[in-house]
């Protein structure tokens, strides 16, 4: 099975994509943690721009190198996982956007407000992957008996 060319560099976007979100996700959380110790810390510098950016490149070098046997084992899993993943990586796009744009903390966010950030980060997905496994649950179609 030989993968077309749109193949490849959909799966490169796709991994540059996903290895830049992962160490941005990770350098917000040392941030966050950094700031909940007391520590003040202000990203500065290349590193904080470079290393996603490298990340990304790397894990898109993976993803093209992939065989289709692999694409498939991935992504051609449960459409119930499929839409759980998507539901809940919206809703933080959402969220994220919502806060840096609107910015309803003000220009600070003090230590009594993450525990609403994390609460509107959080609740929503799990109540909505738990109400749509009920209603797969519910609507499943029953085993053919022949």
């Amino acid at each position: 099975m030989e993968r077309s060319t749109l193949t490849a560099w959909s799966l490169r976007i796709a991994g540059f994509i996903v290895g830049a979100g992962i160490v941005v996700a990770l350098e917000f959380v040392l941030v966050m943690i950094a700031h909940n110790m007391g520590y003040r810390l202000v990203p500065r510098g290349l590193g904080w721009i470079a290393l996603p950016i490298g990340v990304g490149v790397l894990v898109s070098q993976i993803a093209a190198s992939m065989k289709a046997i692999d694409v498939d084992r991935i992504f051609g899993g449960s459409i119930i996982v499929k839409q759980c993943v998507a539901v809940a990586v919206g809703w933080q796009l959402v969220v994220f956007a919502y806060i840096f744009m609107a910015d309803p903390f003000g220009g600070y966010i003090s230590s009594r407000e993450w525990p609403t950030i994390y609460k509107w980060m959080l609740m929503p997905p799990a109540v909505a992957v738990v109400l749509l496994l009920l209603y797969q649950w519910a609507f499943r179609k029953p085993p053919s008996r022949t």
